[in-house]
């Protein structure tokens, strides 16, 4: 009876799973094969892989042509995403700026192997990996979320950093920034952080699932475009849990390191730093960002109304002008 009673309760949760699984995800990859198309098509939007040590690093360029004249605008994602965050600030200064997104590895469409360390150290050496093959004279680095810390660390080492801009980025633990909840779930050790990886890893349509939830919490248009982006970020994520998991592995203690060395290590940065908010991030707010600005000595800080923790999806237009005034204020020259 006791064996019964285990598969009444036990069969049904697992065929559910399969079937979460199993979920069809043809209107998700039409979804991100045709905006990929529009961008090339209406945007003039370029991909190509760049290596990285063995592995390839995917890249996407706007105002290609334009390499050269002027800094080259370089922007790093934070997680869970990938390089189309930025896919709708890139064609607004394009017109001006060669501007490179690329895909961290083991996200978007760069390559995932398995058994990789995905730690925050590697996202230095992503970026090393993209500007040696753009080989630039100068460029401004634009960061959004955890994508921070590399930013600052490649301002205090590279003269070539004209100026950093980060988007609701987290540098350092404060206490002025609430983890989204999925990121609490997966990075707070413990009996439940176990079970639910186990089964999102092996999963994906479950998986899908939570990240969906969490996901549309970051925007807050509450439109087309919106949910868009979110079947596009939703899509390639199950494809990036490696990463995503060893990177909530990591996330406290390399940010309470970060912590304890803030005063010192950010009083050095000369390079400008632009921090550029969206006022509805219920997560990294923007009192965060006013907190950053006491410890950099050559930093700026702009509220973008109206925008949320994916403020460039948001206020595209609002963070492009952002960027530019930014851009010539780092330069000296009018904004374009």
């Amino acid at each position: 009876m006791r064996q019964r009673r285990v598969c009444t309760v036990f069969v049904p949760v697992l065929v559910a799973l399969f079937f979460a699984g199993c979920a069809p995800t043809t209107r998700l990859s039409q979804t991100l094969f045709r905006h990929d198309a529009e961008m090339a098509l209406n945007a003039g939007m370029t991909s190509r892989l760049v290596s990285r040590d063995e592995h390839k690093l995917a890249v996407r360029e706007f105002g290609r042509d334009l390499q050269g004249n002027g800094p080259t605008i370089v922007a790093m994602h934070g997680f869970p995403d990938n390089s189309r965050l930025y896919d709708e600030i890139a064609p607004l200064l394009a017109s001006s700026h060669h501007f490179v997104a690329f895909d961290l590895l083991g996200w978007g469409d760069s390559d995932k192997p398995r058994g990789f360390e995905y730690g925050f150290r590697e996202l230095d050496a992503d970026l090393d990996a993209v500007l040696k093959a753009l080989e630039l004279q100068s460029y401004v680095l634009i960061a959004h979320d955890i994508s921070a810390p590399a930013a600052i660390d490649r301002a205090a080492q590279d003269p070539r950093v004209l100026a950093v801009v980060l988007l609701n980025s987290v540098e350092h633990s404060t206490e002025l920034v609430t983890a989204p909840e999925a990121i609490q779930t997966f990075s707070t050790p413990g009996l439940s952080r176990d079970v639910q990886r186990f089964f999102a890893r092996r999963f994906a349509g479950l998986f899908r699932r939570q990240a969906r939830e969490q996901i549309s919490k970051f925007m807050v248009r509450g439109d087309d475009l919106e949910r868009k982006y979110v079947d596009i970020f939703v899509y390639q994520l199950a494809g990036s849990r490696d990463a995503f998991f060893d990177l909530n592995d990591e996330l406290q203690s390399e940010f309470d390191e970060r912590r304890r060395s803030r005063e010192d290590r950010l009083a050095q940065i000369e390079t400008p730093v632009f921090l550029v908010f969206g006022d509805l991030d219920p997560y990294l707010r923007v009192e965060a960002a006013q907190e950053l600005r006491e410890f950099l000595p050559n930093a700026t800080f702009e509220v973008i109304e109206g925008g949320g923790h994916f403020v460039q999806i948001d206020r595209a237009e609002a963070v492009a002008a952002a960027v530019r005034g930014a851009i010539a204020q780092a330069s000296g020259s009018p904004a374009p």
